[in-house]
């Protein structure tokens, strides 16, 4: 049915990382990023991506500078995911240019 639809959709499967290219991409796995999620587990997430050639989808619902709500992740942790990435030098891409033939 989601293929009628839509070019991608999403699952959460947190024992496996998808693969690229996704051999699904009707079923992308991604990695849900929650309040119980410290700042060093998800960046040992994307180093995990890196030396297994995964391509490790992040997804946020919530950023703010609380963690009350069970799907927010704080902005400052946010930003130092986002800086730690950019120092490693991972290419970073949307599931849309990810997706591109």
């Amino acid at each position: 049915v989601a293929a009628r639809y839509f070019t991608s959709c999403r699952t959460i499967f947190g024992k496996q990382r998808e693969t690229y290219p996704p051999s699904d991409p009707h079923k992308l796995r991604v990695l849900l990023v929650t309040n119980t999620m410290p700042l060093s587990t998800v960046e040992q997430m994307v180093d995990n991506a890196e030396q297994s050639r995964e391509w490790l989808i992040l997804v946020f619902h919530k950023l703010g500078p609380s963690t009350a709500d069970s799907i927010e992740w704080s902005t400052e942790n946010f930003t130092a995911l986002a800086d730690y990435i950019a120092a490693t030098g991972i290419p970073v891409e949307t599931v849309s240019s990810g997706l591109a033939p």
